[in-house]
């Protein structure tokens, strides 16, 4: 499918590449023979190509594409460079005057030590692709070069002497021959330390000009830009340099993650945070990874960082409930005999009478006692309402805006996945080309039968399609009916858009579903994006938590006249003020409704009681004396 010839270790003999179904590598054995190396690029052979010097060091590097023409599983174009060596090397580029603009036809040799070598400038090599056009030689360990011969186009034959190994030269037809102007930058990125950057070429006495319009030996660049530098002398003769880019520091992308919302479970085990596009973030406690576990209850942020911002992502709180502690036992006193409203943490409550469970006496969030006029225990439990992870996954929807991609109209995509544990799908996502009625499926391939089908009017563009079944472990495929959009839109296809924008099956949701691939080979991907995926939790059980009923009712006897005590302000902020000519032994605080607030023993005759943990309201202040008891109502404000 492709091959090409060219000096890949720069030993001064030609290798051969050869690219397609499989790629070959073969390396000149200096004898009339090669050696083959069957991976050159890995395990995955690639399909095209092209060569040149991507990064000026003199030895050849590649750029391979892949296709899914022979193989279903292929991935982006890719950049191999050069590991390189010790062999030295000489470059050669052309510009034509009579000749065409870069020489091509040629023919360039060179002479030294090892004899001569000689190349051709090619337009075009192998099937529909074009390398670079500079001559590349490869010098092994030779040091100089004795002579260099161009054979132009249009007739004329040039000799050229005294050359410089380990450099890259730049012939102008009929003039002169000169070294690739070399150009420096402070700073290849523009950041927030380095706003511009500061560019120089090293040509002196000649007329220089910039790719971006500047002139002179040193020019400012302060935006995004690919630079190079062109002189030009009054006798013809011209140079450029090489290509730098000057770039800027990447815009930071809030991290997206797997996990969607908050969570509350009973489920002591870890629960795995990831990143959705495998990017490494920054987590709370320092480390870089594109996945954190929270073992602990807490607040959870991914940070995508570099030297001048950070964006952080949207928050996710994260509650592990411990049963046995999520409420806890009560005391209410109570003064006289009296029918309590006890209340639960929910509508799952379920009252009894005694430890043991033995004897329900009510269920729900409220409970209202018979009249009680002694000491008296009620028991409940209630189940604790969790809030499942919900997990995003598959490929995202975004990969479907802007690209045209559809299906044609007879033919009905289906994307295959497998449910490793019960689970609960909720939500797809779609981007349909027209408005429409169809109708989604999930078939079981493990039951053979269809397990949920729903028909929706969907519009066109994007649209969130819940979905919200629970799945039992096996193998499935998601489609659309065909028949329905048949006569709905005219087509057996949804008219949904796909992608096969660097596809990556297969596609984890976290370690519920694993969608493995298409009816459409490996190389797309149809119809479904985002799926959003939660696990069915066990139901989860409070521990026994009690209402004690204290009865103790207020004394009325052995009452003590008021004036023996003077309390104000009444009503009250936080402070109340009791005087008295007699030690007060105890103080008690109750509700109206007779539950004990706090009590307290002064024994003093002089106090200043604390209400600030009271709410607002009425309360019963009762005062115990060896001489005696007092009460008063007190109003906290």
């Amino acid at each position: 499918y492709q091959s090409v010839l060219a000096d890949f270790n720069n030993d001064g003999f030609l290798d051969i590449l050869i690219g397609g179904q499989e790629d070959f590598l073969l390396i000149n054995n200096k004898n009339k023979s090669f050696i083959i190396n069957n991976v050159p690029f890995g395990i995955q052979d690639i399909a095209s190509f092209s060569i040149g010097d991507a990064n000026n060091d003199g030895f050849i590097d590649v750029f391979a594409s892949y296709t899914g023409i022979y193989s279903s599983d292929f991935d982006p174009d890719k950049l191999f460079v050069n590991s390189q060596n010790e062999n030295n090397y000489l470059a050669l580029a052309l510009k034509g005057i009579t000749s065409n603009r870069k020489g091509i036809g040629a023919k360039v040799m060179i002479y030294g030590e090892w004899g001569q070598q000689m190349r051709y400038i090619k337009s075009g090599v192998g099937y529909g692709t074009s390398n670079s056009l500079t001559a590349r030689f490869g010098l092994d360990e030779a040091n100089t070069i004795d002579s260099l011969i161009i054979v132009w186009p249009s007739g004329v034959r040039e000799k050229y002497e005294s050359l410089e190994i380990n450099s890259h030269y730049l012939a102008t037809e009929s003039i002169c021959i000169q070294e690739l102007l070399n150009i420096s930058s402070s700073t290849h990125i523009l950041d927030c330390n380095n706003p511009t950057a500061l560019v120089n070429v090293n040509a002196n006495n000649q007329s220089i000009s910039w790719s971006n319009g500047d002139a002179g030996n040193d020019i400012t660049v302060e935006k995004y830009d690919h630079i190079f530098a062109i002189t030009q002398e009054s006798n013809g003769c011209t140079n450029i340099s090489q290509t730098i880019i000057i770039d800027t520091l990447a815009t930071l992308v809030k991290p997206e993650l797997t996990l969607l919302d908050d969570v509350i479970t009973c489920d002591k085990s870890t629960i795995q945070i990831k990143s959705r596009n495998g990017q490494d973030y920054l987590w709370q406690d320092g480390t870089e990874d594109d996945k954190f576990n929270a073992t602990i209850s807490g607040n959870y942020v991914a940070k995508n960082f570099n030297d001048c911002d950070t964006v952080a992502s949207d928050p996710i709180d994260i509650e592990f409930v411990d049963p046995a502690f999520t409420s806890q036992d009560s005391t209410i006193i109570i003064t006289e005999t009296s029918i309590i409203n006890l209340e639960g943490p929910n509508d799952s409550v379920i009252w009894y009478q005694d430890s043991l469970q033995t004897h329900e006496i009510g269920t729900g969030m409220f409970f209202e006692t018979d009249s009680i006029k002694n000491d008296t225990v009620f028991y409940y439990q209630y189940q604790i309402d969790q809030v499942a992870p919900i997990y995003i996954g598959g490929e995202s929807i975004s990969k479907s805006e802007g690209e045209q991609l559809f299906i044609e109209e007879n033919f009905n995509p289906k994307l295959f996945f497998a449910v490793e544990k019960t689970v609960q799908l909720n939500t797809i996502s779609v981007n349909a080309l027209v408005s429409g009625i169809r109708a989604i499926e999930i078939f079981s391939i493990t039951e053979n039968e269809v397990v949920y089908v729903d028909t929706l009017d969907i519009d066109s563009g994007i649209s969130i399609i819940d979905i919200y079944t629970v799945l039992q472990p096996g193998e499935y495929e998601m489609s659309n009916d065909p028949s329905l959009s048949m006569q709905t839109i005219g087509s057996n296809s949804p008219q949904f858009r796909h992608t096969v924008n660097q596809i990556t099956y297969p596609y984890l949701i976290d370690d519920f579903i694993i969608i493995r691939s298409s009816n459409l080979g490996e190389d797309n991907y149809p119809n479904f994006f985002d799926w959003t995926v939660a696990p069915i939790l066990e139901e989860c059980i409070s521990g026994l938590f009690k209402y004690e009923i204290d009865y103790d009712p207020i004394s009325q006897t052995n009452l003590l006249e008021s004036s023996t005590f003077k309390i104000y302000p009444n009503p009250a902020d936080d402070y109340l003020y009791i005087n008295s000519d007699i030690i007060i032994n105890d103080i008690k605080v109750f509700g109206i409704d007779g539950r004990r607030h706090f009590s307290t023993t002064p024994l003093e005759s002089n106090i200043k009681l604390d209400l600030s943990s009271l709410p607002k309201g009425s309360f019963i202040l009762a005062i115990t004396t060896d001489q005696g008891n007092f009460n008063q109502k007190v109003v906290k404000m």
